[in-house]
């Protein structure tokens, strides 16, 4: 398939386009519905540019063309906001028209040659990642907290924990700062290439442990629970109270070793 991700003049009018907006994980999982769309033969499919697309979707099979529009063409829009009561999988999948009961499986393809980049950061294999970022607001752990989950984890598995997300996000002490680092695509194939297991606050690191088949203890402070979690995962919420936060490290890491045996 031709594919053209630069700035254009014209857009192909053959093709399915879509206006994608939403936060990383809407994107991780428009990347997989649409890759479901292709083996129903549906697209292929245009995406209006907008960020972090050229990054998830300029190696997509289902994508032939990401453009900034010059004109009106009629596109079909990814809600800004996904109802918290249904799978947001579901929800983007109905707009484009799969079959009801598509599987979710969770489909992201790195550009060629991006596993051979991985050496670069000189990781050994079997760390937990972590990341305090998260995609919508709300009750939160502070950095002390995550420094304690950090200490935890150094203290019985023997291996620095590595941290992974925005440069925007509070460092970690005690963690081994890979914020901003890696691209995305990067960072998705370090989890899956070196990671033993993930924890993470409700975000699109969600969508990557699942895709990169990796055991998540996943935080929540948001009514996205059950939009977006995955049983298969420790998924944990947190409620803020009178004696403040209810999850505390060692409970996170206590999770953390029954679903991936981490010791």
């Amino acid at each position: 398939m031709k594919r053209t991700i630069n700035s254009i003049d014209r857009t192909d009018s053959k093709l399915r386009w879509i206006d994608p907006s939403g936060n990383l994980s809407d994107l991780l999982l428009l990347s997989s519905v649409l890759a479901a769309a292709q083996k129903q033969g549906i697209g292929p499919f245009g995406l209006r540019r907008f960020n972090h697309v050229s990054a998830i979707f300029g190696s997509h099979p289902a994508v032939a063309q990401i453009a900034d529009f010059t004109g009106d063409m009629p596109m079909s829009a990814i809600p800004a906001a996904i109802p918290s009561k249904v799978r947001a999988f579901d929800t983007i999948a109905g707009l484009i028209g799969l079959k009801t009961g598509t599987p979710e499986n969770i489909e992201i393809f790195p550009p060629e040659g991006t596993f051979e980049t991985l050496k670069y950061f000189n990781l050994e294999k079997g760390p937990v990642f972590i990341c305090s970022g998260r995609d919508y607001p709300g009750t939160f752990w502070d950095s002390a907290m995550w420094a304690e989950l950090a200490a935890i984890i150094t203290k019985k598995t023997g291996k620095i924990p590595v941290q992974s997300g925005s440069n925007n996000d509070p460092v970690i002490p005690g963690a081994l700062d890979l914020r901003g680092r890696p691209t995305i695509m990067q960072l998705f194939a370090l989890i899956k290439e070196y990671a033993s297991a993930v924890v993470c606050m409700d975000s699109y690191f969600v969508q990557a442990a699942k895709w990169a088949d990796k055991p998540a203890v996943v935080i929540w402070g948001s009514d996205m629970f059950g939009s977006k979690s995955y049983p298969e995962h420790a998924n944990i919420t947190a409620v803020s109270g009178e004696q403040g936060i209810n999850v505390t490290a060692d409970k996170v890491f206590e999770q953390l070793s029954a679903n991936s045996g981490t010791k």
